[in-house]
């Protein structure tokens, strides 16, 4: 009985491997695709696969997936970095590939990154301290950036200051982080003056609203507008919102009032978000801070993770983990191809 048992962990551990090592070889092919690769650098790639996915825990084919992606999206020089930065961010994040790869992407576009790992690895830090420390998720808020950071990074708004908006509106409504994103974006171009952009499903602002908000905006905070009017800018939607918060904070503005007016701006949908970071200002800027102080948050939990799959590891290889051990004794004969695996298991 316990030898049977033996050869049936032996042989599902090698029928998942080759299952693995079928998936690991279509993603090789689709990089071949899109980024003209070679055979020496695929060879590479597929050793980098098996090392990444041992290092996090993850298929090999998830590695290989995540650089095909970003080559696709024409980051061929980082495209290995950012696939592996994805993988954290799936890890500390709870999160998909889909949305990990997303939050990547937006972010890089909307704040002119240029695929610096450096910079996307400081905002995934930013993330994942607020995510330990309040009540929402990197998962929340990255899934909302892909709508609202573009508009954000135009009104001259940091990736510091959105996340922590999002993540304020997320924690405290316990609403999505789209519909958080939704309620900023409409916000933001009020803020900025917008009637062409969309808003959502087709609709802008029109010249009224905008005037309105532009009204209330010269009563509570004359100083920043008359700034703006005077240098032809932008008003920061965050300072102009921090003046509101300071504005209601400080009696100056009734409960009453800012609802009505939060109401005639973003809508009955999103009046409950609106409200959330103007009544919830500390708490926004204790993110603020939170983000700040968060360099290698993000490796620190994935370490601390590691640690605590070392003992599941050692008793369970990851998927794959049979064909990695055989590649990482014979790493000449890596092949893209599923044939060579079985060449390669006759030579063992």
């Amino acid at each position: 009985f316990v030898k049977v048992k033996a050869f049936q962990a032996i042989t599902s551990g090698v029928s998942s491997s080759v299952a693995e090592m079928k998936q690991l070889d279509a993603e090789l092919v689709t990089v071949r695709k899109v980024a003209d690769a070679t055979e020496a650098q695929l060879a590479e790639l597929s050793k980098e696969s098996y090392e990444i996915g041992a290092k996090y825990g993850r298929a090999p084919s998830d590695y290989a997936s995540g650089v095909a992606e970003f080559n696709r999206a024409g980051y061929r020089e980082t495209a290995e970095a950012l696939a592996e930065l994805s993988i954290k961010s799936q890890l500390v994040g709870d999160m998909s590939a889909t949305v990990a790869n997303q939050f990547l992407l937006a972010t890089d576009a909307a704040y002119q990154y240029n695929g610096s790992v450096t910079e996307l690895s400081a905002v995934l830090d930013g993330m994942n301290a607020i995510d330990n420390n309040y009540a929402t998720s990197i998962e929340k808020i990255a899934a909302g950036l892909g709508k609202v950071a573009p508009i954000a990074s135009q009104a001259h708004v940091g990736i510091d200051e959105l996340s922590a908006a999002l993540g304020t509106i997320t924690a405290v409504t316990q609403r999505s982080g789209e519909e958080a994103a939704t309620a900023l974006r409409a916000l933001f171009l009020n803020i900025m003056g917008d009637t062409k952009t969309e808003i959502e499903d087709g609709a802008t602002w029109t010249a009224g609203e905008i005037e309105g908000l532009r009204d209330l905006m010269k009563k509570y905070i004359p100083e920043i507008v008359e700034e703006a009017d005077r240098l032809g800018k932008v008003i920061n939607p965050m300072e102009a919102i921090g003046a509101f918060a300071k504005a209601y904070s400080e009696g100056l503005m009734t409960e009453q009032a800012l609802v009505q007016q939060v109401s005639d701006i973003g809508g009955k949908l999103r009046s409950s978000q609106l409200l959330a970071i103007v009544q919830n200002w500390d708490m926004y800027s204790s993110m603020l801070e939170t983000y700040k102080a968060s360099a290698g948050s993000a490796d620190n939990e994935v370490s601390k993770m590691m640690d605590s799959w070392e003992a599941t590891r050692e008793a369970a290889p990851i998927r794959g983990g049979l064909l990695h051990r055989i590649f990482t004794f014979r790493p000449e004969t890596y092949s893209i191809s599923a044939i060579a695996f079985f060449k390669l298991s006759h030579r063992v």
